[in-house]
């Protein structure tokens, strides 16, 4: 949604497919996930994002009630 968003306030006609597709590709831009720029991608107009890491604190172990833990044939 924030992409679309930039890319539609920043293209020069919201409703030309191209001015848009060129917004895009021109934009580098901070978003909730991270930054995305668009114009040093792998390829042309691909973005990428780091995958967020765990909070690095291990979950405790849920206790298990008798009830979910009988297994019936």
């Amino acid at each position: 949604m924030e992409t679309a968003h930039h890319a539609l306030s920043t293209a020069d006609d919201s409703t030309d497919r191209v001015a848009v597709a060129r917004a895009i590709a021109g934009s580098t831009f901070s978003t909730i996930a991270g930054t995305l720029d668009w114009k040093q991608g792998p390829t042309p107009n691909i973005a990428l994002l780091r995958c967020p890491a765990a909070s690095g604190t291990r979950a405790r172990k849920a206790p298990v009630s008798p009830s979910s833990s009988t297994r019936t044939p």
